[in-house]
């Protein structure tokens, strides 16, 4: 394909100027004799444009150049005498200058410098497209940790453009974004001018948390000079909670391996109980081996179920209750085992509940476990004579929530029990807890769009309260994230 040359010389005389050093050479020269119209369109390669004579028309043409240089490269032909007024041309847009007398090699060389200027512009739009189109998140950045650009993908996800420092960019608490992150790999990239790799959490514009896999290299200039630091991230968020949840899952074996060992020892102590009292024919023993027997049979149901909740993702079962029985139902279930234990339990259900929408199954699960947490924590205590196990329901005053509160006069929970009793394993129950049940119970809550609040000190009992919403949130049960317990 030709290269298009547009000549534009400054008197009839310099029309064939360029002719002859053009001559065998694959371009098309277009000559706009002087005085006839200026072109309406600049599709040309190259626009050749010679310097007047006339300071004034020199001037002028330096205004031409400044609102033509976006639309076409433009390239000024002169005398010597105005390499001046050529250089400012030069500063305004224009992209090469040629010096009169021309010369062969001067012409060649132009059009070198032409086809060298195409094919690095072709290469940046490239590396332009690979820069918006990788499959991760890329940005630049100086020395002082600016962000200088960002590609495509980092924008979209995080909303985020040029001009802030970095650490305002990668932290996950907006309250210590003031200085660079301890273990930054930029600062030890600048440092050292080599790549480095960390892992990072970040938020995104939707609000998520991220676990970012992250890599930083030196950029350097055509002179060597290093500069600008690249930062390449990729999202391991998945990978990193499939590592969790094998780990959980390895924790989840051992701790259950002991509960149940401890609960087939005792199983064989109540059976021994139950084969003594039959070849004694002592009823006394058959009775408390068989006590014992139905008591560890329903821990290990109880367990099997939460390992069952655990494990098993399922679809929310929806449907819509009337609070008021659903909660008396819970409450009629439990009382039998508590009062059995001397334990007072009282039910204080607000006449106005209505009716509300709940996945009855798993909603039931989390109450009885919260009972028998309660009833748990009131047989630890053996500093009082008497206990008592309140359940409480009630609207919200604009009738859009269902408030239930189990108090409790056990033995209550220093700040750390607090803080960690939602946690998966975690368990103040020694060998006699799995770390299973509070945990499924906040997800529960979680699920139904709720959230649950604890207020207990030791030796004071504790308080928990459930807030769920009565009409089922179309998202509720799609949300992914820690679950919202308040302390």
């Amino acid at each position: 394909m030709a290269l298009s040359i547009m000549w534009i010389p400054k008197d009839k005389q310099h029309i064939p100027l360029l002719s002859s050093f053009l001559e065998g050479k694959e371009v098309a020269l277009h000559v706009y004799p002087p005085g006839s119209a200026e072109p309406f369109t600049w599709d040309a390669d190259l626009v050749i444009w010679q310097m007047p004579s006339d300071p004034v028309l020199a001037q002028a043409l330096q205004g031409r150049v400044r609102s033509l240089s976006g639309h076409c490269n433009l390239v000024i032909l002169g005398e010597p005498e105005q390499e001046e007024a050529m250089l400012g041309c030069m500063d305004l847009g224009a992209v090469d200058l040629l010096f009169l007398p021309l010369k062969p090699w001067e012409i060649h060389a132009l059009l070198r410098r032409y086809l060298q200027r195409v094919k690095n512009a072709q290469e940046l739009l490239r590396m332009e497209r690979f820069f918006h189109n990788a499959p991760c998140y890329i940005t630049i950045q100086g020395k002082e940790c600016s962000v200088r650009a960002v590609n495509r993908r980092f924008q979209k996800d995080f909303g985020v453009k040029a001009g802030l420092p970095c650490y305002m960019v990668y932290r996950d608490d907006p309250q210590v974004r003031s200085a660079p992150c301890p273990s930054c790999p930029l600062k030890k990239t600048i440092q050292d001018g080599i790549p480095h790799q960390s892992e990072m959490l970040m938020i995104n514009r939707k609000g998520e948390e991220m676990r970012l896999l992250v890599w930083t290299a030196p950029v350097y200039d055509e002179s060597g000079n290093f500069q600008e630091i690249m930062m390449v991230s990729t999202d391991i968020t998945n990978f990193y909670r499939e590592r969790e949840h094998l780990s959980h899952l390895g924790l989840m074996i051992t701790t259950l391996s002991h509960s149940i060992k401890g609960l087939l020892t005792g199983m064989d102590g109540g059976l021994y109980l139950m084969s003594s009292g039959f070849r004694k024919n002592r009823i006394e023993d058959m009775e408390e081996g068989f006590e014992a027997v139905k008591h560890i049979t329903g821990r290990l149901r109880s367990l099997v179920l939460d390992i069952l909740l655990y494990a098993k993702e399922r679809p929310m079962d929806w449907e819509r209750m009337d609070a008021m029985s659903f909660l008396e139902d819970v409450f009629q279930t439990m009382a039998p085992r508590i009062r059995i234990q001397g334990i007072s339990f009282v039910s204080y259900f607000d006449s106005g509940l209505d009716f509300f929408d709940v996945d009855a199954g798993i909603f039931r699960t989390a109450l009885i476990n919260l009972l028998e947490n309660a009833l748990d924590a009131c047989m630890a205590d053996t500093t009082k004579e008497n206990h008592r196990i309140e359940m409480h329901g009630k609207e919200s005053g604009d009738g859009s929530e269902i408030f239930i509160e189990i108090r409790d006069t056990g033995i209550g929970m220093d700040e750390e029990t607090r803080r960690r009793m939602f946690t998966i394993f975690f368990s103040s129950k020694g060998r006699s807890g799995t770390g299973l049940g509070l945990f499924i119970t906040s997800r529960i809550i979680h699920q139904h769009g709720g959230d649950i609040r604890v207020v207990s000190a030791p030796g004071e009992g504790a308080v928990f309260t459930l807030r769920i919403p009565k009409t089922r949130r179309q998202d509720a049960e799609e949300t992914e994230g820690i679950p919202r317990n308040h302390v």
